[in-house]
């Protein structure tokens, strides 16, 4: 599976999502990568304070053929009661195991985004 390229998105339906895996890095590093948050909310009670959600577009040649596709992904702060912007643990949320792999590759790779509908 190889990443085409990917863009931020302002929301996606969460139905039948939920958190795959977690990633370790910072505010800014994100900041960076996808600019202004997809999703931000102060309240202190609030579960998540902040959110990216990213549609992904993927190649996957394995089979011999070529198929493409998008996977929508998000990367968000669970119940910190504030953004974090030392470096800590941020949930990845999708669908299935594969978004793990793919925001991981985006981040080590320092894949910037084709464009943002957030920005």
């Amino acid at each position: 599976m190889k990443i085409v390229d990917y863009y931020v998105a302002d929301g996606f339906s969460k139905n039948g999502s939920c958190r795959q895996s977690h990633v370790f890095t910072t505010y800014d590093r994100l900041h960076n990568l996808f600019g202004e948050p997809t999703y931000v909310d102060a309240d202190p009670y609030a579960k998540v304070s902040c959110e990216w959600v990213l549609r992904v577009k993927v190649k996957d040649t394995g089979d011999g053929y070529e198929d493409t596709w998008y996977e929508e992904v998000s990367i968000y702060a669970w119940k910190y009661g504030r953004i974090p912007l030392e470096e800590t643990q941020w949930n990845i949320g999708g669908y299935n195991w594969e978004s793990q792999d793919l925001v991981e590759s985006i981040i080590d790779r320092g894949l910037e985004p084709e464009y943002s509908e957030v920005a």
